[in-house]
């Protein structure tokens, strides 16, 4: 299978229906760049156990449907009646998208600018995608849009909204960098200004509004699209992360054990609960995001974690952007072809070292990329100004 196309059916919770390629991991850029106060160790914790099960959801997935594990372990690896793992770690991300914007926003010595923050926010995510898929675009398709597609439509391609619309069905090129959610966490990006400014003038009205309304769509959810991947749903989560960011350190740390308890309670409980999917999943990651932020004077008192979460964080998005389509392409082009199949865990293993490594380049490559346009925009300002 070429690299970058590539189709996944499974079975969820409560009522899910199948889906092509469900769930990867949203973007969380700059939450802890530029803050005058403590780093926040929780965010970091997070965000590493949310990325490594979504890299474990579908390291699971692409071995059951390339026959490395058997059919009937496929779903008992990653859910159970009321909480599927990779949904709630994408909730969990959108929250802490929003979480980390708010934070960084609030934080900053320097009165908030919508210019500074789409120069700052959005060019950040956009450059390593940008790589990502002209890297797919010259190796998968030779540098040319398939029949069927028209050219113009490559134009959603720059706007990062290529497999948000293709998953929507629209007859777009989508090169499988970002998925479905790279739109969504787009939109959010843009649109973030926009909810900040409500949250700070009236965030009662707009947090009771907000939730009744998800509610209800969530109750009545009427489109083909899976609730997980909607994005009125997934604009609540981050809302939700917005307005926890701006409360949490109010409220008392002793609730650590209700979090913990209540989220075991939902892992463990043995029958499908008489609620809506769509109002589990964000559930369930309010429970973890609230957990880790009555640990987090413990994570803060552990360096070792501290050291290890902050450094693994830096390359988070960069992860993102390139696990799925590495699992696939080591699985097809190098485990399958050398008759490796039956070392599951030496599998499992070097799929991780090839990730880390591929994100990691992709990180300092998007970095010179960034340097390299700033210093040509700082010589052209420079020399427009000197003439």
């Amino acid at each position: 299978m070429p690299l970058g196309t590539y189709h996944l059916d499974y079975i969820t919770v409560a009522d899910m229906s199948p889906r092509t390629n469900p769930v990867a991991m949203p973007p969380v850029s700059g939450y802890n760049e530029g803050m005058d106060k403590k780093r926040i160790v929780y965010f970091d914790v997070l965000k590493v156990l949310a990325f490594s099960a979504i890299i474990y959801y579908h390291m699971m997935v692409e071995m059951v449907r390339h026959d490395i594990l058997p059919e009937v372990f496929n779903h008992d690896l990653y859910m159970n009646s009321n909480l599927h793992l990779a949904t709630t770690a994408v909730a969990l991300f959108f929250m802490l998208s929003g979480a980390g914007l708010m934070t960084s926003a609030e934080r900053s010595s320097a009165p908030f600018s919508i210019g500074t923050y789409f120069k700052k926010r959005v060019v950040r995510i956009l450059i390593p995608y940008y790589i990502m898929s002209l890297a797919v675009f010259f190796i998968n398709h030779g540098g040319h849009v398939p029949e069927g597609i028209a050219p113009w439509t490559l134009v959603f391609n720059l706007l990062a909204m290529d497999g948000f619309l293709a998953n929507l069905g629209f007859p777009v090129m989508s090169l499988g960098v970002g998925e479905w959610f790279m739109g969504c966490i787009v939109i959010m990006y843009l649109v973030f200004p926009l909810l900040r400014l409500l949250l700070k003038k009236c965030p009662v009205p707009t947090l009771v509004l907000a939730t009744a309304a998800a509610l209800i769509y969530g109750a009545l959810y009427p489109w083909p699209i899976p609730y997980y991947q909607d994005l009125f749903l997934k604009m609540y989560e981050f809302l939700l992360g917005m307005a926890l960011a701006t409360v949490w350190q109010k409220l008392s740390r002793k609730w650590g054990c209700l979090w913990a308890l209540l989220f075991a309670a939902l892992a463990l409980w043995p029958t499908a609960l008489p609620v809506p999917g769509a109002w589990l999943v964000p559930v369930s990651a309010v429970l973890l995001f609230m957990l880790g932020a009555s640990l987090d004077d413990s994570f803060s008192k552990m360096p070792r974690l501290s050291g290890f979460v902050k450094t693994a964080g830096t390359y988070a998005y960069d992860i993102f952007l390139v696990h799925h389509l590495v699992i696939i392409l080591c699985l097809e082009k190098l485990w399958i072809a050398r008759g490796m199949t039956d070392k599951f865990g030496l599998l499992f293993a070097l799929d991780v070292v090839v990730i880390i490594i591929a994100g990691v380049c992709l990180h300092y490559i998007s970095d010179a990329v960034l340097r390299g346009v700033t210093a040509l925009k700082g010589a052209i300002s420079g020399k427009t100004a000197r003439s």
